[in-house]
C-alpha cells in the first residue's frame, strides 16, 4: 500500500499529476498554478510528465503563458471528474469509519 511520500502510479503517470494539470488548466500559468497548489516549481516538468504519459500536449506553451488544446478540455473534464469523485470516495469511506452509512449518488 503506498505511503503519504509514495506516488500513486496508473499507466506510467502519478496521481498528483492529476491535480498539476488541472490547477495549470484553470489558471493558465505555471506560477500561479504553483502558488495555489503550494508545490516549488518547476511545475512545468511534471505536467510534462503527465504529457508523456497521455502521448498529447494538452497544454502548448506559449511563452510564460499556457494554452489549452481540444484534447487538454477533454482531459482536463475527465481529470476534474476523477478528482471528484475520489474526493467523494474518501469522504463516504470517513463517514462509514465514523458508523454512518452513506452511498454515493
Amino acid at each position: 500500500m503506498p505511503t503519504q511520500q509514495d506516488p500513486i502510479r496508473f499507466d506510467g503517470m502519478e496521481w498528483s499529476h492529476l491535480r498539476y494539470f488541472v490547477a495549470v488548466a484553470e489558471e493558465l500559468y505555471f506560477g500561479r498554478a504553483a502558488r495555489r497548489l503550494n508545490v516549488a516549481p518547476p511545475l512545468s516538468q511534471r505536467v510534462r510528465a503527465l504529457e508523456a504519459g497521455l502521448g498529447v500536449a494538452p497544454l502548448p506553451r506559449t511563452s510564460r503563458r499556457v494554452e489549452l488544446t481540444a484534447e487538454g478540455r477533454v482531459f482536463l473534464e475527465h481529470a476534474t471528474l476523477v478528482l471528484s469523485q475520489t474526493e467523494r470516495a474518501k469522504e463516504a469511506t470517513r463517514e462509514a469509519k465514523r458508523g454512518g452509512s452513506r452511498s454515493g449518488s
